[in-house]
């Protein structure tokens, strides 16, 4: 890959900086900006561009860079079809389940109720159908039940960033199926 990929990351479940971490520490790749909780915010400051989740960032994408890939993670709107449709990359959501189970905002609490023995996160590609895109990468881990919401958050963070890792190898190569980083 020449020249360097401009993400975007939206995420205000956590992950936010576990994510531009990841990011900036692949070649060829740099967060260009961040939509964040307004507790993430004040840490990028200085480093990236940050919006507060509750701005209207959409409307500033032509100010940073028209970012080729949206990486998000834990964001509780759903976004336009239009700005969906802005990055040349795709946009892409890091979802806390085995998708199609447990679709939607808070996956986290219908995997706490149901206990299951292994749990996993699955990367999609973000369509006008809340996580219903179709699914890139997939990975689950067994864990120790009864598990608590806090075990939960710690192995989907694990998971997450593991699985972001090997998505950007595969972007970064030009392995990403074209089916889903294009709309159609």
């Amino acid at each position: 890959m020449a020249k360097s990929v401009n993400v975007l990351v939206i995420s205000t479940n956590g992950l936010a900086l576990d994510i531009i971490h990841t990011v900036n520490a692949t070649r060829s790749f740099r967060v260009a900006a961040a939509v964040v909780s307004r507790a993430e915010v004040e840490s990028c400051h200085g480093r990236i561009r940050a919006f507060h989740a509750s701005e209207s960032w959409e409307s500033e994408l032509d100010t940073i860079g028209s970012p080729d890939l949206m990486i998000c993670a834990g964001y509780p709107r759903k976004i336009s079809v239009d700005t969906l449709g802005r990055f040349t990359m795709g946009a892409f959501n890091i979802h806390p389940s085995l998708l199609p189970k447990h679709k939607g905002k808070r996956p986290d609490l219908s995997t706490f109720e149901e206990q299951p023995s292994a749990l996993g996160v699955t990367i999609h590609r973000m369509t006008d159908a809340i996580d219903s895109g179709p699914v890139v990468l997939q990975t689950m881990a067994a864990i120790r039940r009864p598990f608590t919401l806090s075990e939960l958050a710690q192995v989907n963070r694990q998971l997450s960033v593991s699985l972001l890792n090997c998505f950007l190898a595969f972007v970064g190569e030009g392995l990403l199926c074209k089916h889903a980083a294009n709309p159609g």
